[in-house]
């Protein structure tokens, strides 16, 4: 099968832009119970906000953060509030590189997660 731009570029990135407004955040980024035992499972609190960030960023708007990417100060703030950790402790996230891909498979074990596989194309076409 071809493959078929549909969407502009200012168009993908609005879909995948993490929320900045309450509304969205706080239908998509409120904590549970669970998780936040989960985020407080990691040691650090740099690890902590950015596990959570991780969780949030997966399932809304699914898919992970990239590497240096700018985290909205509204998004930061509200995650960080949850969990009682300064906004600031991000800097320290992901200095080791492993530390990304050891978040991303655990999420993707606890939660059910998957990446999306060719084969997963059939179900959405019908």
């Amino acid at each position: 099968m071809s493959h078929r731009t549909i969407l502009t570029e200012r168009q993908r990135q609005d879909l995948l832009e993490l929320p900045k407004d309450e509304p969205t955040l706080l239908q998509y980024y409120i904590l549970s119970d669970e998780d936040i035992l989960r985020v407080n499972k990691k040691r650090k609190a740099a690890n902590k906000l950015g596990y959570a960030l991780q969780l949030c960023a997966f399932r809304y708007p699914g898919r992970l953060l990239q590497k240096k990417e700018f985290i909205p100060q509204e998004t930061l703030r509200f995650i960080a509030q949850q969990l009682g950790l300064d906004q600031n402790e991000l800097i320290e996230y992901g200095l080791r590189t492993e530390t990304r891909y050891e978040h991303s498979s655990s999420l993707q074990r606890s939660y059910g997660f998957r990446t999306f596989q060719d084969s997963d194309e059939k179900s959405f076409i019908n």
